[in-house]
C-alpha cells in the first residue's frame, strides 16, 4: 500500500515534468469592458486573445467629475478609425459595432446616425473579422452621376427598391440631414443599398465617388408601434461583423479547462493562461492538479 501511495506522485511529476510550460504572459487580461465580456478570442490587454486580433480592440476609461464614476467605452480600431462596439455574441461568433466612429458619448451613440466618414479595413481584418453577409450600407445624398449607379458595376441591391431613399433622410437619418424634409414638391438626392465586399473593392470604401453618407443596418424585421414590419425606423442599425481564427479549437480547448486563450507577444505562440505563475501551451488541467498537490 505504501508503494502505491509512492508510485501515483512519481507519475504525475514525471507527466508534469513532461508538460509544455511558457513564462507568464506580461500584464493581467481584463474580462470586460463597458459591461462587455471580453474571453475566448479577444482581448483588450496585450498578449491575451487571439494574435489575430490583437490591437483591434481597445478599453478607454473617461473620468468623470470629481465624485463622479468614469464612463468604459469599448472600441473596433481599423485603419479609418474607432469605432464603438455595441455587442459581442460569443455563440455565432458575431460582433456589432456603430458606424460612427470615434463618438466619444453614449448617448450619441445612435445606431441610426449616418456618418461622412468611411469605413476601411486592413486585409488582415478582412480575412478574419468582415461584415456578414446580411450587413448592409445604405449610401446617402449621392449625386445622379455617381460610379455607384452605372449598370456595369452593378453596386446597387435590388432587395430594397421598395424602400425610398425620403425614408431614409426622413427618418433613419434625421440627424445628419435636417434639410432634407420629404414632401411632394421636394426633389432628394438618389441613395443606393449595397454590400461592404462590393464597396471594397471599387474604393475600399472611403465613401464612394458621389455619395456623401452612409448608414448601414443589419436586421430589417423590426415593427413599428403598429405592428408593420420592416420598416428603415425600426430596423437594427449598425455593422455586425462576423469573425473566425485559426486558433478557435485552441482557444477553446483552453477555455474549457478554466484558461484564458492568450498567445506570446513575441512570437504569437498559443497560450494558454492557467494561473498567475504558470501557464502551457495547450490545456491547464494537469497545471491545475499540480497546484493542488
Amino acid at each position: 500500500m505504501s508503494s502505491a501511495r509512492l508510485i501515483i506522485p512519481q507519475f504525475l511529476l514525471l507527466v508534469l515534468m513532461m508538460l509544455p510550460i511558457i513564462p507568464l504572459v506580461e500584464g493581467t487580461c481584463r474580462s470586460s469592458c463597458a459591461g462587455i465580456p471580453i474571453k475566448d478570442e479577444f482581448g483588450v490587454d496585450d498578449g491575451c486573445g487571439a494574435p489575430e486580433f490583437r490591437n483591434m480592440l481597445v478599453c478607454s476609461s473617461t473620468r468623470a467629475g470629481k465624485g463622479g464614476d468614469g464612463d468604459d467605452t469599448l472600441w473596433f480600431v481599423t485603419i479609418s478609425g474607432k469605432y464603438p462596439v455595441k455587442s459581442i455574441d460569443y455563440v455565432t461568433k458575431t460582433m456589432i459595432i456603430f458606424s460612427n466612429p470615434e463618438t466619444s458619448s453614449k448617448s450619441n451613440q445612435t445606431s441610426t446616425t449616418c456618418t461622412n466618414h468611411g469605413f476601411l479595413m486592413t486585409d488582415l481584418q478582412f480575412s478574419v473579422i468582415r461584415p456578414s453577409p446580411d450587413t448592409v450600407f445604405a449610401l446617402l445624398n449621392c449625386s445622379a452621376n455617381s460610379p455607384v449607379f452605372d449598370p456595369s458595376n452593378s453596386v446597387c441591391l435590388n432587395d430594397y427598391g421598395e424602400h425610398s431613399c425620403s425614408e431614409m433622410y426622413g427618418a433613419a437619418c434625421a440627424d445628419s440631414f435636417e434639410g432634407f424634409k420629404p414632401s411632394k414638391a421636394t426633389s432628394l438626392p438618389p441613395c443606393c443599398f449595397s454590400r461592404f465586399d462590393v464597396l471594397r473593392n471599387m474604393s475600399r470604401f472611403n465613401i464612394v465617388s458621389g455619395c456623401t453618407h452612409f448608414t448601414s443596418f443589419h436586421d430589417t424585421t423590426g415593427r413599428d408601434l403598429n405592428g408593420r414590419v420592416g420598416r428603415p425606423a425600426d430596423w437594427s442599425y449598425g455593422i455586425k461583423l462576423s469573425y473566425s481564427t485559426s486558433m478557435q479549437t485552441d482557444c477553446d480547448r483552453c477555455t474549457l479547462s478554466g484558461g484564458i486563450c492568450g498567445f506570446q507577444v513575441e512570437t504569437f505562440e498559443m497560450t494558454c493562461i492557467c494561473s498567475t505563475t504558470l501557464n502551457t501551451t495547450t490545456e491547464c488541467g494537469n497545471i491545475f492538479f499540480y497546484q493542488v498537490l
